[in-house]
């Protein structure tokens, strides 16, 4: 409580706020193009095919809503606009909307209104059809705390000519934790031979489907570089939690004696993350070691990390190893070479934005939380609702959801009869439910899940989807692929000639391929073609089918694929087009 309710400085929110506002400008900007084909009725998904797709349950599968599809359509979580109104028009209006919002907010002018009006029209464009999404999530949970925060107290027209004020510490808590599963998550996943071998980066960079540039025509001089930048991809991604634990390090508060029950509740949970994660987490079944020796090696770290920090040495050390001047630049050149050497979208970038929270502003505007009654929450409180959860789970467990409302406005309640605030109560409450829900998204789902992990997974999976935070970014993970594929439209005339209409991905025999954009377009074919959204391949032979000339008498599908460069050597663009075309 010391940390979340406490008050500081404004500025670190003002840059980033200024940031992720140019950011999903440019990643609307990359889509623009593409807006028509990706979310409009008139695209790839009809409106019946974005709702059944998207939103069957909220729909019913009936094709005109009616009025019992409008009264079970917020109980969902594909909630967008779009799902009534998607015409070409519909989306463009939209996408200058949130134009307009990324404007304000960036400039700090009506930011109230201007940060929900961005959170919601880029949540209904990806609500509508998410076939092509990827990384975007790092967006949408900037958004999502930029709403929540107070964050035009500064850098802001709003806050032109008014003094500095401190706001709330919480929402910038939560956003430094992110970097935890965005990096950490990312680096667990990469587990595979190529990522092992130090192959991951060449077969990254000189494939059609990721390289921006021919590095296939250099890739034998190139590659100790791409060695280099394996390696130190997965140092990097495992080392940067140690940048995120300093910083929140330095926002503890004072210190005070913890009570014994205080002691027995956090051994407690700590131990059933723990039994959660070793029982888990793929890579320890596939090593073979016994879970108990798992659980038991990360007591042992934890403690002797924790003895190693009592002392003056290891307090200089993990001083020296977290140094922020010593992962940020790294960063930087991490996600820029990321950016320039491979065709993504400017979700990389939005990560280096996040780096702007890593530093507190000016100590002398930081004021602690303000003093609480003794014994606001009594540890019975917590217990009788984890009591109450566990027979709700066992016997009734669609009371589930709302079982955990009426808890917490029973606690807001008995809070405020003791002289609380109600911020004491919410606050914690809903970081409890974004980091809770963080943390199941992040465990694994290999084996199928438990019915009791289910029930208690999904009203916080609800929370996630419904907010699109999805905590797991798995770029290129546990593999990158060792083969090329690629998928081809071909129109036959009534003449019997035959002639690719598209390539996906741009071949060797494509035009040159755009800077911003190509990913989103390809994305979704792509997983159309080699991966498991079947669902979608009828509404894509449809948009086919309705976009082909009319000359054309009949359109078909075909796919290629060969081997991938190897690692260390190298090919020509002429010789790579004869192999494509053979």
């Amino acid at each position: 409580l010391d940390v979340l309710l406490a008050y500081e400085d404004p500025r670190p929110m003002g840059r980033f706020r200024v940031a992720i506002a140019l950011l999903v400008a440019m990643s609307a900007f990359s889509m623009h193009q593409s807006a028509a084909f990706l979310f409009s009725s008139a695209g790839l998904l009809t409106t019946e095919g974005a709702r059944a797709i998207a939103a069957r349950g909220q729909f019913d599968d009936v094709i005109q809503p009616g009025l019992w599809t409008l009264l079970q359509y917020p109980a969902g979580t594909s909630w967008s606009s779009l799902h009534f109104w998607d015409s070409p028009l519909a989306v463009h209006l939209h996408l200058a909307l949130l134009y307009v919002a990324c404007l304000g907010l960036a400039l700090g002018t009506w930011t109230r209104y201007a940060k929900w009006a961005a959170f919601v029209v880029y949540s209904a464009l990806w609500s509508r059809n998410m076939l092509s999404f990827g990384g975007e999530q790092v967006l949408f949970i900037a958004l999502l705390m930029l709403c929540l925060s107070d964050c035009g107290a500064a850098c802001s027209l709003d806050a032109r000519g008014r003094p500095l004020r401190a706001i709330p510490r919480w929402p910038r808590v939560l956003l430094v934790l992110q970097l935890i599963p965005i990096y950490l998550g990312n680096a667990l996943a990469k587990d595979g031979l190529t990522w092992i071998k130090g192959h991951a980066v060449h077969f990254a960079a000189t494939t059609s489907a990721c390289g921006r540039f021919a590095l296939w025509e250099r890739a034998d001089a190139l590659a100790p570089v791409f060695w280099l930048a394996n390696h130190l991809t997965l140092y990097f991604e495992f080392g940067f939690a140690l940048v995120v634990l300093r910083a929140l390090a330095e926002l503890s508060g004072p210190t005070r004696p913890p009570t014994r029950a205080s002691r027995a509740v956090v051994l407690a949970l700590c131990g059933l993350a723990g039994a959660l994660f070793v029982h888990d987490y793929a890579p320890v079944v596939r090593l073979g070691v016994p879970e108990v020796f798992g659980l038991l090696g990360g007591v042992a770290i934890a403690i002797v990390a924790r003895r190693a920090l009592a002392t003056a040495l290891g307090r200089r050390v993990f001083s020296w190893v977290s140094a922020p001047r010593l992962w940020i630049p790294l960063g930087v050149l991490f996600h820029v070479g990321v950016f320039a050497a491979l065709s993504v979208d400017v979700f990389v970038l939005a990560t280096a934005a996040y780096y702007l929270l890593l530093t507190g502003g000016d100590p002398a505007l930081t004021r602690p939380r303000p003093a609480l009654p003794a014994r606001a929450l009594e540890l019975v409180d917590v217990v009788g609702v984890l009591i109450a959860s566990g027979l709700v789970l066992a016997f009734t467990p669609w009371l589930w959801a709302p079982m955990m409302i009426a808890c917490l406005v029973a606690m807001i309640a008995r809070a405020r009869a003791r002289g609380v605030p109600r911020r004491a109560v919410l606050v914690p409450a809903f970081c409890a439910l974004h980091v809770a829900g963080a943390l199941l998204w992040c465990l694994p789902r290999e084996p199928a899940l438990t019915d009791a992990r289910a029930r208690v997974t999904r009203p916080f999976t609800a929370w996630i989807k419904l907010t699109h935070g999805y905590q797991s970014w798995q770029m290129f993970a546990p593999n990158t692929s060792t083969r090329e594929g690629f998928l081809v439209a071909l129109g036959e005339t009534d003449d019997g000639s035959i002639a690719p209409i598209f390539e996906i991905p741009a071949t060797p025999t494509a035009d040159e391929r755009p800077v911003l954009g190509r990913e989103k377009r390809e994305k979704i074919l792509r997983r159309l073609a080699w991966e498991s959204d079947a669902a979608a391949r009828p509404w894509f032979a449809r948009y086919l089918c309705r976009e082909a000339p009319p000359e054309l008498r009949a359109v078909s599908l075909a796919r290629r694929s060969f081997a991938a460069l190897p690692f260390g050597a190298r090919e020509s663009t002429e010789a790579r087009r004869r192999r494509f075309e053979r």
